[in-house]
C-alpha cells in the first residue's frame, strides 16, 4: 500500500494556507496526500508532536516564534531526515534563507505562491523523503546483516574453540571424579572399621574438599567466561562494561589455543568501566588473541622461538579513553599484509582455517559502532602489537 504524505502548512496568513491547501488538493488525492495547517510556530510545535507531518510549508517571516525558530526546535528531526522542509518567504533576502538551509531546510518558495513552483517544489521533497525512507530501511537491513555476521563469526569461533573448551572442563572434571571415588573408598572404610588413623584421614579429607572446591571452580569459571562470550541476547545493547573482566573471558574462552604454545602475561591498569557493546569487543579481544596464537605457532615452527602474548591495559585520563594491548612474538606482517589488515575476507590463513571477516569485523566494532581506534605495529619476523583505544563515555 502506498504511504499517505503528511504535510503541514504554517503560516500566520489564512489565505495564503488556504490557497496552498487548494493548490495541493487539485493535484493530490486524500489517498495520496493529508494535510494540516497551522497559523504560527507555536501551534505548528505544537502540531508536530502528534501529527508528525513528512513535508513542513513552513513561512519564514511570522510573529513570536518565526520559522527560523522552529526549524531550530526541529533540527535534529530535520537532520536525521525525519522530516522536508519548504520555506516560504515573501522576500529576498539571501542571507535570511541561506541561515534556514543551514539549519537544514531543502527548498524554498517565494510569495505570491504559484501552482507550478509549488508543485514541483513539494514532488522533490516527496522524492527525497521516499529516497531516505528507503535509505533508512536498507540501513536496518545492513545492520541486522551486520549483527548476524559477527554472531555468526563469534559461534564459528566458539564452534573451533569447543574441543579446547570440553579438554578445559575435562580436567577438572576427571580429578573431581578421582577424588569423589576416593572419598567414596574412605567412607566405606570408615564404616567397616578399617580406617584407624582418625587425624590422618581428617586431613586426607579436607584435602579432597579444597580439590573439589577448586575442580568445581575452574568449571564454573570457564562456563561463565562462556556464556559471557558467546551471549546474543544484547546483540545491540550498549551497557557499562569490564573490559578487564572481558580479557578475562576471553582468556578463559580461548585457553586451549594458546596455554601450550606462549606464556601470556597480564599487565592491568584497574581501568575504570566503559559504555560498550562486551559480546562485541570480546569478539575484538578473541580475533586478536587467536591470531597471535597463530602466528607464535607459525613461528614455532619456523625457529623454534618460545611464544609470549603481554596484555596490557591503561586509562588516558586527558582522553578519557581505555588502552589496551596486545603484543605477540610471532611472524609478524609486512607492509602490504598491514595495509589489507582490515580488508574483507582478506586472510593469510590456508584455505579453510579462517573466514577473513574477523580483523574487518573487529574494525567495524571498535571504530564505526565505538568511535574508538584500532591500530596495528609489525615488522615480518618480529611480531605484531595490536592498539585498541576505546572511549569510556557514550560514543
Amino acid at each position: 500500500m502506498k504511504e499517505t504524505i503528511k504535510v503541514l502548512i504554517v503560516d500566520d496568513s489564512k489565505l495564503i494556507r488556504m490557497t496552498i491547501r487548494d493548490l495541493l488538493n487539485t493535484h493530490f488525492t486524500p489517498q495520496e496526500m493529508q494535510i494540516e495547517m497551522a497559523e504560527d510556530g507555536d501551534q505548528a510545535l505544537a502540531l508536530f508532536g502528534t501529527y508528525e507531518p513528512n513535508i513542513i510549508l513552513l513561512d519564514i517571516m511570522m510573529p513570536k516564534v518565526d520559522g527560523i525558530e522552529v526549524l531550530m526546535h526541529l533540527q535534529e528531526r530535520i537532520l536525521k531526515g525525519e522530516v522536508q522542509t519548504i520555506m516560504i518567504t515573501g522576500m529576498g533576502d539571501d542571507q535570511t534563507l541561506s541561515k534556514c538551509f543551514d539549519l537544514g531546510a531543502s527548498d524554498f518558495i517565494s510569495k505570491p505562491i504559484q501552482d507550478v513552483a509549488l508543485t514541483s517544489r513539494l514532488k522533490g521533497a516527496i522524492r527525497q523523503h521516499h529516497l531516505i525512507q528507503s535509505l533508512n530501511r536498507l540501513n536496518q537491513e545492513l545492520t541486522l546483516a551486520k549483527n548476524q555476521m559477527v554472531q555468526a563469526e563469534k559461534m564459528a569461533a566458539v564452534g573451533q574453540l569447543a574441543a579446547g573448551i570440553a579438554h578445559e572442563i575435562n580436567n577438572p572434571v576427571g580429578y573431581i571424579s578421582s577424588n569423589i571415588h576416593t572419598l567414596k573408598k574412605y567412607y566405606q572404610n570408615w564404616k567397616s572399621g578399617k580406617n584407624q588413623h582418625i587425624f590422618d584421614l581428617d586431613t586426607d579429607i579436607q584435602e579432597i574438599f579444597e580439590d573439589l572446591a577448586f575442580g568445581v571452580d575452574r568449571i564454573k569459571e570457564i562456563v561463565d567466561s562462556l556464556r559471557s562470550f558467546s551471549r546474543i541476547d544484547n546483540i545491540s545493547e550498549i551497557n557499562q562494561f569490564d573490559v578487564e573482566q572481558g580479557i578475562r573471558d576471553t582468556l578463559n574462552v580461548a585457553r586451549h589455543r594458546y596455554k601450550y604454545i606462549a606464556d601470556v602475561q597480564i599487565e592491568f591498569g584497574n581501568v575504570p568501566l566503559i559504555y560498550a557493546n562486551g559480546g562485541k569487543i570480546n569478539q575484538v579481544f578473541l580475533n586478536i588473541l587467536i591470531n597471535a596464537a597463530d602466528a607464535i605457532k607459525s613461528a614455532q615452527e619456523e625457529d623454534g622461538r618460545t611464544g609470549q602474548i603481554r596484555i596490557e591495559t591503561k586509562y588516558i585520563s586527558q582522553d578519557e579513553t581505555v588502552e589496551i594491548k596486545f603484543v605477540d612474538n610471532g611472524t609478524g606482517m609486512d607492509e602490504e599484509t598491514l595495509q589489507r589488515l582490515y580488508n574483507p575476507f582478506f586472510t593469510t590463513k590456508p584455505v579453510g582455517s579462517g573466514t577473513g571477516l574477523g580483523m574487518s569485523l573487529s574494525y567495524d566494532i571498535v571504530v564505526h559502532e565505538h568511535k574508538g581506534k584500532i591500530m596495528a605495529k609489525s615488522e615480518l619476523g618480529n611480531g605484531t602489537e595490536f592498539t585498541v583505544l576505546l572511549p569510556v563515555g557514550k560514543a
